[in-house]
């Protein structure tokens, strides 16, 4: 099934464009985890950066539906977490995104 692609403005497109290009000086450390705890180990920074593309669209199209003034997407290793000052979605409103990688064994069940 084919994902609907919202197309970003310039501004959102320089959050996401700000946000990775501060992740760049992290890709050593981020797959040094990845490796160290087995979890995709295979995953190089393109890799990363599709993800959080990936998850940064799909917030920008639940905005419009979320009624709240915080909510996030995420994946096993990454979570991107958008926050606006109002519940409902105002076009060219002010937010803030928020990404962060952490893995996380859940083993719960034996």
């Amino acid at each position: 099934m084919e994902r609907m692609q919202q197309k970003m403005n310039k501004r959102e497109i320089k959050k996401l464009d700000t946000l990775t290009q501060y992740l760049c000086g992290y890709q050593d450390r981020i797959k040094q985890i990845r490796q160290t705890l087995e979890i995709n180990p295979q995953y190089n920074f393109l890799n990363e950066i599709e993800t959080i593309e990936s998850l940064y669209e799909s917030l920008l199209q639940d905005r419009k539906k979320i009624k709240s003034t915080f909510f996030y997407a995420s994946t096993s290793g990454w979570t991107v977490m958008y926050f606006r000052a109002k519940e409902k979605y105002k076009k060219n409103e002010k937010f803030n995104v928020k990404i962060y990688f952490s893995f996380v064994e859940d083993e719960t069940f034996e």
